[in-house]
């Protein structure tokens, strides 16, 4: 990054977006106590909801008084984080641009908005780790890499950087190099575990040899957790699996560290709990979770073998309406969110708190006397613009 750009960049991103929010968090009184994980369950690409979750993950990183070391748990691939391990360790920012500006099915000439949101998110915290006097900040992504544009542009960066004389491996190469070519990968993940993702898997003794340490582990992970390298690829059709689901329990369950406090941002749906332990787990499905048995935070909560049992704090984001970028489909459709399913028959009690268009509700002091068996804490946006 050029120093001309970093005064403007620092303002940009260490300056708070939202003073409202400041203020909210400040009056919030997010209790901590002896917990080692915060998840944040949200919907996806939301504008609002990076805003929401920047300044609520700065506020308890500067307010925690006992730890040091955080980590921030990302539903996202370990082709991202190859990308924010550059960013913190090396400061590169320009790599995690060109990364993002291929985390799409076709060729994209700048970021969409979605991905310039994401951007946006993760340079907030790179500022916000270096501001950091004596604590640090470390990204870590626990789910599958599914786009297969990203997983080509990370293998062929990654492999580049070496010198091949095997043949073989460099038909293969050039055969990523020809996929990247392409204008829309979203159908090409047949062609690319036939050959690449074969090849690569079965001569991963090699890759071992001729990669560093590091560079192998970054890989090895992606061959582990991306259909396209290890599954029949008919799996990317349906990501919502109870495998999926599983693999991600233990993606995170690994990643504790007595000495960390763990945030983590996910899918509003994996962690929506019944009212009652007695009720119908059906209570808190919907159509995006219809598939899954044991969903991760009753894993997280409840197994044995969970690290985190008794030591997470739960956050739900809301938003009422939807706003998408087409105005003209707004016109149309009437794009409602809703409150956890377990708790939507308390709607217009929960409205009636709604004091701004963003209200932090702590549940433990709600009127809903089981409220906080189903989320500790709730933001509600009434209206929400969506990137999508």
């Amino acid at each position: 990054m050029k120093k001309g750009l970093f005064f403007y960049v620092l303002v940009l991103y260490v300056f708070p977006v939202y003073a409202q929010l400041d203020t909210m968090f400040n009056k919030a009184e997010i209790s901590i106590d002896d917990k080692k994980l915060f998840i944040i369950g949200e919907h996806h690409h939301i504008q609002e909801f990076y805003d929401v979750n920047y300044g609520m993950i700065k506020h308890i990183i500067l307010h925690h008084p006992k730890i040091n070391n955080f980590q921030l748990l990302i539903e996202n691939g370990p082709c991202l984080n190859y990308y924010l391990d550059k960013l913190i360790l090396e400061n590169d920012s320009v790599s995690l641009k060109d990364f993002l500006m291929h985390h799409s099915h076709r060729v994209q000439d700048t970021l969409s908005p979605m991905n310039q949101a994401r951007y946006d998110f993760y340079m907030k915290f790179y500022y916000l780790s270096k501001s950091l006097n004596g604590k640090t900040l470390r990204f870590n992504c626990y789910d599958n890499t599914f786009i297969l544009r990203s997983l080509v542009f990370t293998t062929l960066d990654i492999l580049k950087k070496y010198p091949i004389a095997d043949t073989l491996f460099l038909s293969q190469i050039s055969f990523l190099d020809s996929l990247l070519q392409r204008k829309n990968l979203d159908r090409d993940f047949f062609a690319f575990h036939q050959h690449a993702g074969t090849y690569f898997t079965e001569n991963e003794d090699m890759l071992k040899n001729m990669l560093t340490v590091t560079d192998y582990v970054y890989l090895s992970e992606m061959m582990k957790r991306s259909p396209h390298f290890v599954n029949n690829p008919l799996d990317l059709q349906q990501n919502v699996t109870q495998e999926r689901e599983n693999m991600m329990y233990e993606q995170i369950n690994n990643s504790y560290n007595d000495s960390t406090f763990f945030f983590c941002i996910i899918g509003a749906a994996h962690i929506y709990k019944p009212y009652r332990k007695k009720d119908s787990k059906n209570q808190c499905k919907n159509n995006c979770t219809a598939a899954i048995d044991v969903k991760i935070i009753e894993m997280l909560e409840t197994y044995k073998t969970s690290h985190f049992k008794n030591k997470i704090i739960l956050c739900n984001l809301v938003p009422l309406v939807k706003k998408i970028r087409n105005e003209f489909l707004n016109k149309i459709f009437n794009i409602t969110g809703y409150y956890p399913p377990a708790l939507q028959k308390y709607n217009e009690y929960f409205n009636s708190l709604l004091t701004d268009n963003i209200t932090f509700i702590d549940m433990h002091k709600t009127q809903i006397k089981r409220a906080y068996k189903v989320t500790d804490y709730m933001i509600v946006v009434k209206e929400a613009n969506s990137l999508q």
